[in-house]
């Protein structure tokens, strides 16, 4: 028996094991190919993309009147709340007026004083003309009480001036409604100092063809001018920026949007900032509903 080196014995089995597992693949049976993949088949249909933006906006009565004084001083009284349902002509606010009160006591002097001068100059020239037909008095003291009694004409007329300027100036020192409607915020107390520039509150009026009640201010009349408030017609002032401001025209929609993103109001953009604001960089739009 011949022995066989080892490097053939080797190879011998490694071909061996290699016809083995070739005989274990071929008894393996053929794997199925996976199915094909479903694919939809979408058709694109052009259609209109809506450029949008969403911005907080103010919405304001465009009959709305702010009401600011037209003196310095301190609120001494406060006679409205917000909501009231007021008349033109109502007092709303009183401002401190001691100050006035006592100018005007003293134009009302002054002006007693020179009436009191204007009836001598008149009694003066009475008596000088009497006299002057007697040829007792020359006529150049005519002359002179003529121009007393002139003087003393000219001096009322300015001390009565005086005291309506007083009386006027007075009346300023009571705020009151310049339109009948319904008062927002009071924005003022008692004892706060204010200015010509000093906002009080604002009125806007009821809508066309409904006059302000003047009824006491319950929680009946406070309800009924909300309502009226509410149906009368709106400005809405949107601030956007500059970049947004250049993509819109005076037909571009502005919408009014609730909670939900539904749309309440839709109306055409009317005025547009010709330039941005300094400060904030936006851009003031506005357009006006009819609510």
């Amino acid at each position: 028996m011949m022995s066989l080196p080892g490097t053939l014995l080797r190879a011998l089995l490694l071909c061996s094991l290699v016809a083995a597992v070739a005989c274990d693949k071929a008894k393996e049976p053929a794997k199925t190919p996976p199915p094909p993949r479903e694919v939809v088949v979408l058709t694109l249909q052009p259609s209109e993309v809506r450029d949008t933006g969403e911005y907080l906006g103010t919405l304001l009565s465009r009959a709305s009147v702010n009401v600011f004084p037209q003196v310095n001083g301190y609120v001494k009284k406060i006679h409205v709340r917000p909501g009231a349902i007021v008349k033109a002509g109502d007092a709303l606010i009183d401002i401190d007026a001691r100050e006035e009160s006592a100018a005007l006591q003293s134009a009302i002097a002054d002006r007693s004083a020179v009436q009191a001068r204007l009836e001598l100059a008149r009694a003066n020239l009475a008596r000088t003309e009497a006299l002057n037909k007697e040829g007792l008095a020359p006529a150049q003291e005519l002359d002179r009480t003529r121009s007393e009694l002139a003087a003393a004409q000219a001096a009322t007329a300015a001390a009565s001036a005086g005291v309506s300027q007083r009386e006027v100036q007075l009346e300023f020192h009571t705020v009151r409604a310049a339109i009948g409607g319904t008062l927002g915020e009071v924005l003022v107390r008692i004892g706060d100092a204010v200015a010509p520039s000093t906002q009080v509150t604002t009125v806007a009026p009821p809508p066309a063809g409904v006059a302000p009640s003047g009824t006491p201010d319950t929680k009946a009349t406070r309800g009924a001018a909300a309502k009226e408030a509410q149906s009368a017609a709106l400005e809405v002032n949107v601030s956007i920026p500059a970049e947004r401001a250049r993509t819109l025209a005076l037909t571009s929609p502005l919408e009014i949007l609730d909670r939900d993103g539904k749309v309440l109001l839709s109306a055409p953009i009317f005025y547009a900032a010709p330039q941005a604001d300094p400060k904030t960089q936006l851009v003031a739009v506005k357009a006006a509903f009819q609510n």
